[in-house]
C-alpha cells in the first residue's frame, strides 16, 4: 500500500467501525508487530504459512468476541 500500511489502515477502520472484527496475515512476522498490532485490537493475527484449520480457528475466536 503505497500511503500508509497496514496498522494505520486497521486503526482507520477501527475508529469507523470501533467492533470490527480484523485479523493481520503476514508473511513478515516480527514480535515488534505483532505487539503493534495487539494495541490497535487485532482479533488474531496469523503467520505465512498457514493452513486452512488454523485460519478456520482464529476467524472463529475474532467472530466470538
Amino acid at each position: 500500500m503505497p500511503d500508509m500500511d497496514g496498522l494505520t489502515v486497521i486503526s482507520e477502520a477501527r475508529r469507523l467501525h470501533a467492533n470490527l472484527p480484523v485479523i493481520v496475515i503476514t508473511g513478515f512476522s516480527i514480535e515488534a508487530r505483532a505487539i503493534e498490532a495487539a494495541n490497535v485490537g487485532v482479533s488474531g493475527y496469523l503467520t505465512k504459512p498457514f493452513k486452512a484449520p488454523k485460519v478456520l480457528s482464529v476467524a472463529a475466536w475474532a467472530l466470538d468476541e
